[in-house]
């Protein structure tokens, strides 16, 4: 009975010791993967160093980058290894190849490693690999034990375009994916000085505070909080002209010089479910582009409680000049529930004065509810009288299928 309980015993003890065996590699293995575990004894904390981040980034314009490198315990001392490689970004050229030994002091848990910068020939963002190694004795290598510095470049100085009308000067230029917006400046001198007169986040720019005969000199240039700011684009002028048309800012608060009117015909077929008659054209004082009054055709969306089943249309009579270049202009904002451009339509046209079509300017079911920018060449016309004709169609189908358009600035010029 005895020899019995000892040999118990002794397989007791063989187990415990397997036990304690198997505990302790375990803790071992999850140890190297920056893990702890608890309840397991000789299990410690595990003493991590790693990047504070997976990612960095710098201006291309900047000297130099720097970088934190982090450990999870400020007890004792502890060093590791930093060492930077080529990324997309070239040694030598975007930045000075950097390998250094980072060291803690005792109570210390964060330290900082410059990698400099040289302001390479990079068009695009270019990036630099950064590399953790070596630890000293009782530390590991933390999750993060790589990271990644972007070079960022600034935005492309913009190409700029200005086309005056009679109401204002349009700029344009190329949309940037790397600008957060832009910064307009005009002067009235060739040169400047420039005074800001705008900060558009879109790539055009409507200037509306302008005299009649005047020139404007205008410069751009984009702008990135994250990037820095480009240069200031090569200067370029627009000059305001006489307009050929009149009240096209609608500015005598009525169609003074317009004919308007509507008609019960329908662009498809008129679907009749919930249609009211068409109306005439309206002054629009809640949406304009300058001024206090723009034109408005259709229905609006909101509310729509009923749409109109046929047209209005609104139009005014221009003699296109027999020398020079003739451009019309005209600046829109439409609204649309129906999402059937065969069924209601915005609509731009040169007639003849018969009401024959010459040419469709704009045949859109626009839903954007922002102004834009309509242009054409009516030089072909010239030493003839041509129509301006602005025309909303609706098909009546109902409730929640209204569509309208805002029309304001219309101009003709001859230059």
């Amino acid at each position: 009975m005895a020899r019995s309980v000892m040999h118990a015993i002794r397989r007791g003890e063989r187990y415990r010791r397997r036990s304690v065996a198997i505990a302790a590699t375990l803790a071992m293995a999850i140890a190297s993967l920056g893990l702890a575990l608890p309840g397991v004894a000789g299990a410690k904390p595990v003493k991590t160093i790693s990047f504070s981040a997976a990612t960095y980034s710098a201006r291309k314009a900047d000297t130099s980058a720097t970088i934190t490198v982090s450990r999870s315990s400020g007890s004792g001392k502890a060093r590791v290894n930093f060492a930077t490689s080529d990324g997309t970004a070239t040694a030598g050229t975007d930045y000075t190849a950097t390998s250094t030994l980072v060291q803690f002091k005792s109570g210390q848990t964060s330290q900082t490693v410059t990698v400099p910068l040289l302001n390479g020939p990079a068009t695009d963002d270019v990036t630099i690999n950064l590399t953790l190694s070596g630890p000293s004795k009782g530390w590991s290598l933390g999750t993060q034990g790589t990271a990644v510095l972007t070079i960022k470049v600034k935005p492309a100085t913009p190409t700029v375009t200005a086309t005056g009308d009679s109401y204002d000067v349009y700029l344009s230029w190329g949309a940037d994916a790397k600008a957060d917006g832009f910064v307009v400046s005009r002067s009235t001198t060739a040169g400047g000085p420039y005074t800001q007169i705008g900060t558009p986040t879109t790539n055009w720019f409507i200037d509306p505070t302008v005299d009649s005969g005047t020139t404007y000199y205008y410069v751009v240039k984009a702008t990135s909080a994250d990037r820095g700011d480009s240069a200031d684009s090569s200067e370029v002028s627009g000059t305001t002209t006489s307009n050929l048309l009149s009240n096209g800012g609608f500015e005598t608060g009525d169609f003074t010089s317009w004919t308007i009117g509507h008609g019960d015909t329908c662009l498809f077929n008129c679907t009749g479910r919930h249609p009211h008659t068409m109306f005439d054209p309206s002054i629009d004082t809640g949406t304009v582009l300058g001024g206090s009054d723009s034109a408005f055709l259709g229905d609006p969306i909101s509310p729509c409680t009923t749409e109109g089943q046929g047209y209005a249309f609104l139009y005014q009579d221009v003699a296109v000049p027999a020398t020079g270049t003739t451009t019309l202009t005209w600046y829109y904002n439409g609204q649309s529930q129906d999402p059937f451009i065969t069924f209601d339509v915005q609509q731009v046209l040169i007639l003849d004065t018969s009401n024959g079509l010459l040419a469709t300017l704009q045949n859109t079911l626009d839903r954007d509810r922002i102004w834009k920018r309509g242009s054409a060449d009516l030089t072909a016309y010239a030493g003839s009288t041509v129509r301006v004709y602005f025309r909303v169609y609706e098909d009546g189908f109902g409730l929640g299928d209204c569509t309208g358009l805002n029309v304001d600035n219309v101009s003709v010029s001859n230059e």
